[in-house]
C-alpha cells in the first residue's frame, strides 16, 4: 500500500477478488441483480445494477472499480478501498449499499446459481493471490480487447459451444473465462451454474455440489488444471 497523490492504494491482487466478492454477495442477496464489466481508466472494473437491458439508462448501479473503490451511480467516490478493509465486519458495506440503492428489502433468497458463479470466481481468485501470475476473470461478451474472440479455442472445453449466442447477439447465459497470463482460458463458467473444463472433462455443475453441503472448496474441487489450482 503506498499513499501517492495523498491518497492510499491496495494492489489489485486483493481488491478484485473483494470485488467479486461484494458483487457476489448483493447478487445472493438481490436475486434481481447482475454483474457486468468493462474497461475504463486502465483497470477492469464490475457494475452491479438490476438485471436489464444494457440501454435502459439511469438504473441505479455501483461500480467496483479495483484502484479507486466503489462509487455510485455518478461522478462521486463513495468509498475507498482501504476504507473497506478496515471495515471489521465484512457485510458493513454490502447493507450500506443496499441501504442505499434499496436493493435486498425482501428476505434473503438462497442462493441462486448466478451469485454462486460470482462467488466461485471471488474463491479462485483470493486463492491465487500470492502467486506470481494472477488469475483474471473475463466476460465473453464484454467485447474487451483482450477477450479472444475466436471461440475455436473454446472446442477444448467440452459443452461450451452448445451455449454460445450466434455471432452479433448477446451471450445468454453470461460467460466468464479464466485466464492466467496468456493462456487459451483454464475454466469456462456459465452464470446458468455450469462450469466447463478442458480434457473432454463433461460439464460440471455448480450448484449440485454446492448443495450437498454448502461448502465453496467442494464446487471448487477438480476444476482447474492440477498446475493451476489455488493455494
Amino acid at each position: 500500500m503506498d499513499d501517492t497523490g495523498g491518497r492510499q492504494h491496495l494492489a489489485e491482487r486483493w481488491t478484485v477478488p473483494q470485488s467479486w466478492w461484494i458483487a457476489s454477495e448483493l447478487c445472493r442477496r438481490d436475486s434481481t441483480l447482475r454483474v457486468v464489466q468493462d474497461y475504463a481508466d486502465g483497470s477492469l472494473r464490475l457494475r452491479v445494477s438490476r438485471d436489464l437491458p444494457r440501454d435502459s439508462g439511469g438504473e441505479p448501479h455501483i461500480t467496483l472499480h479495483p484502484v479507486r473503490g466503489i462509487e455510485g451511480l455518478g461522478p462521486a467516490q463513495w468509498s475507498t478501498w482501504p476504507m473497506v478493509f478496515g471495515e471489521s465486519d465484512p457485510h458493513a458495506w454490502i447493507k450500506r449499499i443496499e441501504s442505499k440503492f434499496g436493493w435486498a428489502l425482501g428476505p434473503t433468497p438462497a442462493t441462486t446459481t448466478r451469485s454462486l458463479t460470482y462467488r466461485l470466481i471471488a474463491q479462485i481468485l483470493a486463492g491465487t493471490v500470492n502467486q506470481r501470475h494472477q488469475i483474471r476473470a473475463i466476460s465473453w461478451n464484454s467485447m474487451l480487447g483482450s477477450t479472444p474472440h475466436d471461440s475455436s479455442w473454446l472446442s477444448n472445453f467440452r459443452g461450451v459451444e452448445s451455449v454460445l449466442a450466434p455471432s452479433g447477439r448477446p451471450q445468454d447465459p453470461p460467460l466468464w473465462v479464466l485466464f492466467r497470463e496468456s493462456s487459451a482460458g483454464l475454466l469456462v463458467l456459465s452464470e446458468s451454474g455450469f462450469a466447463y473444463r478442458r480434457d473432454g472433462h463433461k460439464p460440471t455443475d455448480l450448484m449440485a455440489r454446492y448443495t450437498n453441503r454448502r461448502y465453496m472448496d467442494d464446487v471448487l474441487l477438480g476444476l482447474l488444471p492440477p498446475s493451476q489450482k489455488t493455494m
